[in-house]
């Protein structure tokens, strides 16, 4: 667990943090490529050196990091394996979406871990259904290319709710707990392998 005495690191640090995974990154880059989804090891470095709280709101811990921090720490880290820098990317924008979350939903997804992942998806070309209830959406569906989804605590997907006359529609991004979506194993891919980009599901 990484205690911050000064704040959030700076830049240079992020960066140099980021340089000193690339021997871990090189060890497991092969074991990433076989077995399709970055190893639990690789998973543990990042999250040790801070890399899943990049753009996470600070009060839970995160680095609010800006765009060319990201840039150069991922460009560090794909220099040894590209997959976990996709990973990290894409994981610090999903962070960056849910601290436009209101508050009591921000608790929910940080409040617990300051290094919990949420992996995206936006699902096919026609957009997923959803059905209005009391206190939220009910959805059914399939969202594939969910990259990090193996190690994921939330699931990032997209719906279109209908109003009653069938006409006008709602997009929404939703934050769901990965323990009640599905993982269809669907990536099976020739490069980025180790994204573990598969599809959640939902019925």
């Amino acid at each position: 667990t990484i205690q911050e005495t000064h704040g959030a690191p700076t830049r240079a640090e992020l960066v140099a943090r980021a340089v000193a995974l690339q021997p871990l990154l090189r060890t497991h880059a092969s074991d990433g490529e076989i077995n399709r989804r970055q190893p639990d090891e690789v998973i543990a470095g990042l999250a040790a050196a801070g890399m899943f709280r990049l753009h996470k709101p600070a009060k839970f811990g995160g680095y609010p990091a800006d765009v060319r921090t990201v840039l150069e720490i991922s460009e560090a880290l794909g220099t040894a394996d590209g997959s976990a820098a996709w990973l990290v990317s894409l994981g610090s924008t999903a962070s960056w979406l849910a601290g436009l979350l209101s508050p009591r939903a921000q608790e929910e997804v940080f409040g617990s871990d300051p290094d919990s992942r949420i992996a995206g998806s936006a699902g096919s070309a026609h957009p997923v259904s959803a059905r209005r209830v009391d206190g939220g959406l009910v959805v059914s569906g399939r969202w594939p290319y969910a990259s990090g989804s193996d190690h994921a605590a939330w699931a990032g997907i997209a719906v279109a709710v209908v109003d009653d006359s069938g006409e006008n529609v709602e997009p929404y991004m939703c934050v769901v707990p990965a323990s009640e979506m599905r993982l269809d194993d669907t990536w099976h891919v020739v490069g980025m392998r180790g994204t573990g980009s598969n599809t959640w599901a939902a019925d």
